[in-house]
């Protein structure tokens, strides 16, 4: 946590992009939302010649202009690159954005029935049930683990994972039920607007819907990990959960375990070489958790 001195290693730092998305706050608020000391902030405006006493409101472009004394670009390669058109991002992305970068996290995952292929291509997205029952679609009913996370969240998020070897996935594949599609998400849903961070499964006792809601920002997604280094989660099923949908330009990869799996997707969905979306499709068991018996076999006796 912030103590007064910088949290980032300016040199490891370098600069980030940011654009005019941001919103207009104080410069308290600022150094709060990069966990910087408030001198800094208010030395980088200083240093633009802006004078902004520290609970002051500062326009968005005198915000933009401390974020880039800090070392913050504008670049509109970047913006193409920070979301689908259309996507709303949270004013303070760019400190998000930095800590991704840091923990090296290159996606996230999520896991679906081989039969849901086909409508995650269908609308080119992956909804919430909200959105799919907007669209004619049947939800899926997931274990939310109470009544009132089922009424505020079940409805309106998409979940994923930090890791691959989620529980749930190693269950199903040791009782021998088929292997789902993962999907391979582009890290960058995480500063999306509405996206939301649990340090554990969403369905446990000691998380209620009303926090999941609030825990939004950095300090959130910070809290998920030991260090600020670390890409592994405290806790292996830690969760991202993303408002609304994920569209598929968010998706970096559709995984199967085996080219039986990608058949029966194939099938269902209807796609062959001419679909846009064949680039993304990869055959791969490295994606899946081995069951019990492989790992014995690879461990050996005892």
């Amino acid at each position: 946590m912030p103590n007064g001195e910088d949290r980032f290693d300016r040199e490891e730092e370098g600069s980030v992009a940011t654009d005019c998305c941001v919103t207009s706050c104080t410069p308290r608020q600022l150094a709060e939302r990069l966990n910087i000391s408030l001198v800094t902030v208010l030395k980088a405006l200083v240093a633009r010649s802006q004078y902004v006493l520290p609970d002051q409101t500062m326009e968005e472009e005198t915000t933009a202009l401390a974020l880039r004394s800090l070392g913050y670009e504008v670049t509109g390669s970047v913006r193409r690159e920070l979301a689908p058109e259309g996507r709303r991002v949270k004013w303070n992305w760019p400190t998000l954005h930095f800590n991704v970068g840091r923990r090296g996290l290159r996606e996230l995952y999520h896991f679906t029935a081989l039969t849901n292929v086909h409508g995650i291509l269908k609308t080119g997205a992956l909804l919430s049930r909200r959105r799919m029952a907007e669209r004619g679609i049947q939800p899926i009913q997931n274990d939310w683990g109470s009544p009132e996370k089922e009424r505020l969240l079940g409805a309106d998020y998409v979940c994923l994972s930090l890791t691959k070897d989620w529980a749930m996935m190693r269950s199903l594949i040791a009782a021998g039920a088929e292997p789902p599609a993962l999907l391979a998400i582009e890290p960058r849903v995480i500063w999306y607007e509405g996206t939301c961070f649990s340090p554990g499964n969403r369905a446990r006792r000691d998380i209620s819907a009303t926090q999941l809601q609030s825990w939004n920002a950095e300090r959130h997604f910070d809290a998920l990990f030991p260090d600020t280094r670390s890409g592994w989660p405290c806790d292996p099923q830690a969760e991202i959960l993303v408002r609304d949908e994920i569209a598929l330009d968010d998706v970096r990869r559709i995984v199967f375990c085996d080219q039986r799996a990608c058949e029966i997707a194939r099938q269902n969905a209807g796609f062959d070489q001419s679909s846009p979306y064949i680039g993304k499709v990869l055959i791969s068991d490295r994606y899946f958790p081995r069951n019990q018996r492989q790992s014995d076999a690879r461990t050996g006796p005892g």
